[in-house]
């Protein structure tokens, strides 16, 4: 995985420079990137103190969990399903049921 050549708080800096007067142009080839870099960099960081920066690699960071709990979450309900569904037509082909109705009448008894 590539590594960020610049840390976030550099990145805030140089966003304030731009916000100081300093010319994108400039700090494009101060930092040694492109003037596309700085723009996003403004985009992103604009207006942020070094506490809102904290907080927003924190929620970036929970964000990230949670996606990852959510993708576990929906792999475990599929598995469920398909368990379900399986345990149901075996149940089924064994004559256990007569019918999907006779097995819902007997089970919610």
């Amino acid at each position: 995985m590539r590594t960020a050549r610049f840390s976030e708080t550099e990145i805030v800096y140089a966003v304030k420079q731009v916000a100081a007067g300093i010319s994108i142009k400039e700090i494009a080839r101060k930092y040694g990137v492109c003037e596309n870099t700085v723009y996003r960099w403004r985009r992103k960081y604009d207006g942020l103190s070094p506490s809102e920066l904290k907080r927003l690699k924190e929620l970036e960071r929970e964000n990230s969990q949670l996606e990852k709990l959510g993708a576990e979450l929906s792999m475990d309900n599929g598995f469920i399903e398909s368990f379900d569904g399986k345990l149901r037509d075996e149940c089924l082909n064994m004559h256990w049921f007569g019918s999907l109705a006779e097995a819902r009448r007997i089970i919610e008894r």
